[in-house]
């Protein structure tokens, strides 16, 4: 049986089929009554690995994107919602979200009395799915989901996250909301495959202000 696990990551570039693995340089000290004995050296050995690129095969309409369209100028607790399109099962992903300048994700007190950004998974989630959500400054926040168990989640269309943002009085009109770094990691025969990385995106959301925003009225 196998004594090590070597933990790799498989471009989302490589196609579909069988890779050569190499080991070379073997040597195996066995043990004779109770001190090591002579060294083994073991010829060179070569072995075939299948690889299945998910995103290949019209799987790369799996993508997340922006759902929300419109917001109201002065609102707290709005909510902003990342969908998952999925033609494929998917356990994990990753992004950052730009948010336009005097738009902040509010912030919360977890489980645990930590005050965080409330952003929070949707119902498409699964028992072992968890989010994090990391401010990096000039509006942009990186937000991790992973499943510890490789769970995939349900569905195949609709928010999988919902971010809650306070909107400033003073904001109107069309605001531009980006993701990058956008990182998807598919489930293959109940194992990760191959993540799939998406093009940046852009969104832009309709801030409605009865007061005109920055325009005097009255």
């Amino acid at each position: 049986g196998a004594i090590v696990n070597l933990s790799v990551t498989a471009s989302s570039t490589m196609t579909s089929g069988s890779y050569a693995v190499d080991m070379t340089n073997i040597h195996i000290v066995p043990m004779a009554d109770g001190v090591q004995g002579d060294r083994i050296d073991q010829p060179d050995y070569t072995t075939n690995i299948n690889v299945t690129n998910a995103s290949e095969g019209g799987d790369a309409n799996t993508k997340l994107y922006v759902s929300t369209n419109s917001l109201v100028a002065g609102g707290d607790r709005q909510n902003i919602g990342i969908a998952l399109s999925n033609s494929i099962e998917v356990t994990a992903f990753q992004f950052d979200i730009t948010l336009p300048k005097g738009m902040t994700i509010e912030n919360y007190l977890n489980d645990d009395d930590e005050t965080v950004p409330n952003v929070q998974l949707t119902t498409r989630k699964k028992s072992s799915h968890s989010i994090s959500c990391n401010y990096r400054g000039d509006n942009r926040y990186t937000v991790v989901v992973l499943s510890m168990k490789n769970q995939a989640f349900g569905g195949n269309d609709g928010d999988v996250v919902s971010i809650k943002v306070n909107v400033p009085l003073s904001m109107s009109g069309n605001q531009q909301v980006s993701l990058s770094n956008i990182h998807i990691v598919p489930l293959v025969n109940g194992s990760q495959g191959i993540r799939i990385d998406q093009p940046d995106v852009t969104h832009d959301i309709n801030i409605s202000n009865e007061g005109g925003g920055d325009t005097p009225t009255g």
